[in-house]
């Protein structure tokens, strides 16, 4: 008998798990190598069933970026996360706000990825 500790999910299915574990309202970190953006679901995880790269979910939150005097401004920005984007090696994930604070972060490319699951 197949138990679910037996399967070994690709990198892919394994993204894709990750996403589908968010829900709509809730408060997330999507992180990148160069940035960190806080936000909250807005989109929970759509998938149009033609490949498995382009099933997404949608992060709404407040991007501050400079105001061209010298100062800062805030505005609102939509972050579109697909599968694709965590597979590629801009490091990019979501987590939760305890996962982020607890150091719990999960990262699908492939360099991360072999350090993880050094049997493949």
């Amino acid at each position: 008998m197949t138990t679910t500790t037996d399967l070994k999910l690709t990198r892919a299915e394994a993204a894709y798990v990750h996403l589908a574990s968010f829900q709509r309202g809730q408060q997330v970190i999507v992180s990148g190598r160069r940035f960190s953006f806080e936000g909250t679901v807005t989109t929970a995880q759509q998938h149009d069933w033609s490949d498995i790269n382009r099933a997404y979910l949608v992060v709404t939150g407040d991007e501050t970026i400079p105001d061209g005097s010298g100062g800062w401004r805030t505005q609102p920005t939509d972050v579109t996360v697909t599968v694709g984007l965590m597979l590629s090696g801009r490091a990019l994930t979501v987590a939760s706000r305890d996962d982020a604070a607890a150091g719990r972060w999960s990262y699908f490319d492939a360099a991360a990825w072999a350090m993880r699951n050094p049997e493949g």
